[in-house]
């Protein structure tokens, strides 16, 4: 698109000097859905707004809407009851696991997660691994940590990526090193949490 041209005085207006105004101006749709059915092939550079994504503007790119902001949170998930006996071998924290979500490419996103551990004893632990990994297990940030015993640490681990788009799951990982065992520990005013942000555009 070019710069829209003059309304010349005294003259109709045409339907494709409105049509133009129109793809030149933010639209608003319900859902993405609605967009797609209603508005099946915009130009470059149209924007859009949804209603179920309010504060979020769309921007076509030729060959599909993005977002020129920030979605915010696109999963917070949370556990609320003590998980014990973690040990060598690597296992998943119950609860803190994602669903499928699409990523688009292009994007900052932020994985991060807050819990607390503990050991009832010294034992023979000299480390453990907090992880996010996929659903893979592929770990895609981790923290190693040396909770005191007996006691609590409050650990938290995080990560921005950039994501080739397509679905992902994300979830919470611990593994003990060595030795011995730690507990996840976690109530209705202190939960345990995974959470995952879109920040915005590279």
């Amino acid at each position: 698109m070019a710069l829209t041209a003059n309304v010349v005085a005294n003259t109709p207006i045409t339907a494709t000097w409105g049509n133009e105004i129109r793809n030149r101006t933010v639209q608003v749709f319900a859902t993405s859905a609605e967009r797609a059915a209603q508005w099946a092939a915009p130009p470059t550079g149209a924007t859009s707004t949804l209603v179920d994504t309010p504060g979020v503007l769309w921007v076509y790119n030729g060959t599909l809407w993005e977002p020129v902001n920030g979605l915010g949170v696109l999963s917070y998930v949370e556990k609320t009851t003590n998980q014990t006996a973690f040990g060598q071998t690597a296992t998943d924290v119950s609860g803190l696991t994602t669903a499928a979500l699409t990523i688009g490419a292009g994007r900052r996103t932020e994985i991060a997660a807050e819990l607390s551990l503990s050991r009832a004893a010294p034992d023979g632990t000299n480390g453990v691994v907090v992880a996010i990994t996929d659903s893979a297990n592929a770990v895609q940030v981790q923290r190693v940590v040396q909770p005191l015993a007996p006691g609590f640490e409050q650990v938290n681990v995080s990560r921005t990526l950039s994501l080739a788009g397509g679905s992902y799951t994300f979830k919470a990982r611990i593994t003990v090193a060595i030795s011995g065992f730690v507990n996840v520990q976690a109530s209705a005013t202190e939960a345990a949490w995974l959470r995952v942000t879109d920040l915005g555009p590279i």
